[in-house]
């Protein structure tokens, strides 16, 4: 006869524990002794579920893990089981994707999007059409831009479809491609979306330069017409940056520039992923909430003064100056002249963060136009 033998039930599973292979409740038998019923360990016994879990640790095994525990005139038994091999877990579902051909049939400028920015920047022609070019913006027949993910081996894992007004501001809430073939059955009802940066396709087209992380698909476009020498991408919402994102960035040179709020939370993400080397610019956290560098650009936020300037002009006399290229005076609230504006937020930004600064001493990072004159 067994010495230990498993516990028999007792009313209401009084001596059924939590298995320490599974973790689920109520489901481990303990091996207890014959002659006083007290269970030799914790964690020797068996799970009730077998096929599942499989967790079966014998005395004998326990024995042979701990000699010193073993009683006086112990034997071996025979006929025990041995715990069953947790099953072969499921290979790895694979990337679900989407055709490509639906990315070359959308590409058009024919989104209110990209007319926004033929209006707001008329200059930049060329660069808008480069942009739309390289970064694949598609077009919805309703006028939506459709802003793909594609990832560096040229796998489309979807296309985020966003509205724009007249004033370049979104309207409505944004919605996927991927959503929209589901529901017209060109795609698996389980199909799984498995987001990348938007412009990460990039990366391999582009491996030398200097890549700027941003927030907004919008921002990202806007920045890549004035600062074209650097790889601009987005992660596509302030709770979207994450390690897993990160990782393609790794061996990069990267300045990430979270919106107003995001500092923290961002930071926390940077800083999990092992062997990214960046720099993080810190200078929207002075702004009001949600401020991008693309509210600055566009001045719908007012850049904010030095800290040891004081405005000795009035707003009159400030929109004057600031009227003068040549001048280099900025009220709060005035508008300053294109090129002065964007070499001040650009001097303020370094000033307000030291790394940053290195980083444009050691990469030579200065506010640039390939088209003469910078219109923000």
């Amino acid at each position: 006869m067994y010495k230990y033998t498993l516990s028999k039930y007792e009313a209401g599973g009084r001596n059924r524990y939590t298995c320490p292979r599974c973790g689920q409740r109520k489901c481990f038998s303990r091996y207890v002794d014959t002659d006083t019923n007290e269970p030799l360990e914790y964690n020797v016994g068996k799970c009730d579920h077998v096929n599942s879990c499989g967790y079966h640790y014998t005395p004998s095994e326990f024995f042979h893990d701990h000699p010193a525990r073993k009683p006086t005139g112990w034997q071996e038994m025979t006929g025990t089981r041995t715990a069953k091999p947790l099953p072969t877990p499921p290979p790895p579902r694979p990337l679900c994707t989407v055709d490509p051909t639906y990315v070359r049939r959308s590409q058009s400028p024919r989104s209110q999007f990209v007319s926004w920015l033929t209006m707001r920047f008329p200059e930049k022609a060329e660069a808008i059409q480069k942009a739309l070019c390289d970064y694949r913006l598609g077009a919805t027949r309703d006028g939506g831009v459709i802003f793909w993910q594609i990832d560096p081996q040229g796998r489309v894992r979807s296309g985020k479809v966003m509205h724009y007004g007249t004033d370049g501001h979104r309207t409505g809430n944004p919605y996927w491609v991927h959503t929209l073939l589901q529901r017209q059955g060109q795609l698996p009802t389980d199909w799984t979306l498995t987001q990348c940066l938007f412009g990460e396709h990039l990366l391999s087209q582009r491996p030398a330069d200097t890549v700027c992380l941003v927030e907004s698909e919008k921002t990202a476009i806007i920045c890549a017409l004035f600062y074209p020498s650097f790889l601009w991408l987005a992660t596509g919402g302030c709770g979207q940056l994450s390690v897993e994102k990160l990782k393609p960035l790794v061996g990069r040179k990267v300045v990430v520039y979270p919106d107003s709020g995001a500092l923290e939370k961002w930071e926390a993400q940077l800083k999990l992923t092992k062997g990214l080397s960046y720099t993080l610019v810190r200078q929207l956290e002075a702004y009001p909430s949600n401020t991008d560098l693309a509210d600055l650009m566009l001045h719908e936020v007012p850049i904010r003064q030095k800290p040891e300037e004081t405005p000795s002009t009035t707003p009159s006399e400030a929109a004057q100056a600031a009227s003068d290229p040549v001048s280099d005076s900025l009220a709060t609230n005035a508008v300053a002249s294109p090129q002065s504006q964007a070499e001040q937020l650009w001097e303020q930004m370094q000033q307000a963060d030291p790394a940053l600064a290195a980083l444009a001493q050691a990469f030579d990072l200065i506010p640039v136009s390939t088209e003469g004159n910078c219109p923000f």
